[in-house]
């Protein structure tokens, strides 16, 4: 049968993101998801801390932004990490 280009394009496309969701959705009910998930928002908060101090921030505002001990804000700004 006959498809006309923008329909199967469409066909495909729809097709393609049932799959990714799919997929998402699998992921997501891993054992460790959520660790893993927990683990990479933590690190990219401490990532931010070194940025956020040369911006001028002082340590508690810091802290309190991003959500994070003070002592372990202290900690990365003295240690460079």
């Amino acid at each position: 049968m006959y498809k006309n280009p923008a329909q199967e394009s469409e066909s495909l496309s729809s097709e393609r993101s049932e799959s990714d969701n799919k997929s998402d959705n699998d992921v997501k009910k891993h054992p460790n998801y959520q660790k893993l998930l927990e683990e990479a928002e933590r690190k990219a908060k401490l990532e931010a801390v070194p940025k956020l101090a040369k911006l001028g921030l002082s340590v508690e505002q810091i802290a309190e932004s991003l959500e994070l001990p003070l002592a372990e804000v202290h900690r990365v700004i003295q240690n460079g990490k």
